[in-house]
């Protein structure tokens, strides 16, 4: 995402079928699966966009990645998400829980 200053949808897609695919093969046929999956699909997508401004800070201040989640934390870099977050912020991170459901509940069917 840093290297073409843009997040990616697939990005989004990829952790979902991921997760997806895990907690369906590893939970087996438990109905609560598919949600499990799709939190942790939404907790992930929602990570990658917190390290996703790190990467951002990190360049601009022209400091390393590790400076940045030291100093500013993970509370600091949610503030700066809120202030920023766009439409297509919070659709990544449906269409990451929508595709972590569907491949959980297909893989334990």
């Amino acid at each position: 995402m840093n290297a073409i200053d843009r997040q990616i949808g697939y990005a989004a897609v990829g952790v979902g079928i991921l997760v997806g695919f895990a907690a369906g093969k590893l939970g087996g046929k438990n109905p609560v699966l598919p949600v499990v999956g799709a939190i942790l699909s939404l907790g992930a997508v929602y990570l990658g966009q917190l390290f996703y401004i790190a990467l951002k800070l990190a360049d601009y201040g022209n400091v390393g990645v590790g400076d940045v989640l030291s100093h500013a934390g993970v509370s600091g870099l949610n503030d700066i998400w809120q202030e920023g977050a766009e439409a297509m912020d919070y659709v990544f991170l449906v269409i990451g829980g929508f595709v972590a459901f569907g491949t959980a509940k297909k893989i334990s069917d």
